[in-house]
């Protein structure tokens, strides 16, 4: 099975935003661009969006 199609972005957060992204990401053991892409997708599942 091929791997997902990225996109590339491009976006700026918050200093306080940034310092929580690093502590989710590294709680997780994960990236922070799977972090967001983890809330995204949570945030879509609740909203029944996706």
């Amino acid at each position: 099975m091929p791997a997902p199609k990225k996109k590339a972005t491009s976006f700026s957060i918050s200093e306080r935003a940034d310092e929580l992204l690093g502590k989710l990401a590294e709680y997780h053991g994960v990236k922070r661009t799977a972090v967001v892409e983890m809330l995204i997708r949570a945030e879509a599942r609740k909203l029944a969006l996706e």
